[in-house]
């Protein structure tokens, strides 16, 4: 990657370009070439085959990039209802976005990460490009969580290297990648092929064909052998944290959660709740789903400040804000350590 589009990623300029991202590399998905034959399951051009069974347009269902190591599973087109219908929770601001719930109708198949991008895949982008994330950049840091549990705390060493430096945490390779911005993750689908996903992707992805507040279910029981969440081993780091506002199972990890940890959802996805927030392409606009289109929609601009949405919650957050309906946002710039993401192709 060239210094002119590192420093262009930085300063946010790529966002005017974001309604074509999903086109960069590659116009679609549908339209690669890939080298094997339809029977043997096609991929995109360089990738390993991982099942070979053939799924939409001749796409094989599991795909490997070996250029990060990161292995896509193919979502088949289809229609869901997108957003949480009246009753799922109390009518707040927060809830308002998630409404009106809609079909949802997505007519082209894509691949979609497995987990979340991990450290060890980041250290290596950043080793190869010499990229520094906007935390490093600017000397700033990134917003953690410090020992008493207080989330809104902004250190300058705290990086995706070490994103909770408060706290005596082993941060292996196999751990999702935090503190790194939206700027900073398009930058490395940028060097990739890679995209983030539509929020309408993402939802269709999370739910993997249920109808519930999570993929498992109605309830949150059962939810410890599916995710990481803010739960009695996170209290254990965090006295101070309510019990109403956690889950009340005990998950085993008390901070971020090597991906893959826990058990996938119906598709094959590996903490599409939980363990972090992951970010989507578009503008966060509370209001959109009064006037959003059936089908493949994607709010690349307009109304909402700039935000961009994150989905899925994180190892800090309780049944509320980890629902598969869950809209949150955040300026393009932010970092946090309960925030990274997944990528899509």
């Amino acid at each position: 990657m060239s210094s002119t589009r590192k420093i262009d990623a930085l300063r946010g300029v790529v966002l005017a370009a974001v309604a074509a991202l999903a086109g960069s590399c590659a116009s679609e998905l549908a339209e690669e070439a890939g080298p094997a034959s339809p029977a043997a399951g096609k991929v995109p051009e360089g990738w390993e085959v991982v099942d070979a069974a053939p799924g939409a347009q001749g796409f094989a269902k599991k795909a490997r990039d070996p250029a990060t190591g990161i292995t896509f599973i193919l979502v088949e087109p289809g229609t869901f209802l997108m957003g949480s219908p009246d009753g799922e929770v109390e009518a707040t601001r927060l809830s308002l976005r998630e409404r009106p719930q809609h079909e949802v109708e997505i007519t082209k198949p894509f691949y979609l990460g497995e987990s979340e991008v991990t450290i060890g895949q980041w250290r290596q982008f950043a080793r190869n490009t010499g990229y520094r994330t906007e935390a490093e950049e600017t000397g700033e840091g990134g917003w953690t969580v410090n020992a008493a549990g207080d989330t809104g705390e902004l250190r300058k060493n705290a990086i995706w290297s070490k994103p909770l430096p408060a706290h005596n945490y082993d941060f292996d390779d196999l751990h999702p990648v935090t503190q790194v911005s939206w700027n900073d993750a398009h930058a490395f689908c940028e060097e990739y092929c890679y995209r983030l996903p539509s929020e309408a992707e993402w939802e269709y992805a999370c739910r993997a064909g249920t109808t519930g507040a999570f993929w498992w279910g109605a309830e949150e029981a059962g939810g410890e052998s599916r995710g990481n969440f803010a739960d009695q081993a996170a209290r254990s780091n965090f006295p101070e944290w309510k019990t109403v506002l956690l889950f009340s199972f005990n998950d085993g990890h008390g901070l971020t959660a090597p991906v893959g940890t826990f058990a996938p959802n119906p598709w094959g996805f590996r903490d599409m709740l939980g363990n972090v927030w992951e970010w989507c392409v578009d503008v966060l606009d509370e209001r959109y789903y009064e006037r959003a289109p059936r089908v493949d929609p994607l709010n690349a601009g307009g109304a909402g400040g700039g935000a961009r949405v994150a989905r899925g919650g994180s190892w800090g957050d309780g049944p509320l804000l980890s629902r598969a309906a869950c809209r949150l946002g955040s300026l393009p710039n932010n970092r946090y350590s309960m925030h990274g993401f997944r990528v899509a192709r």
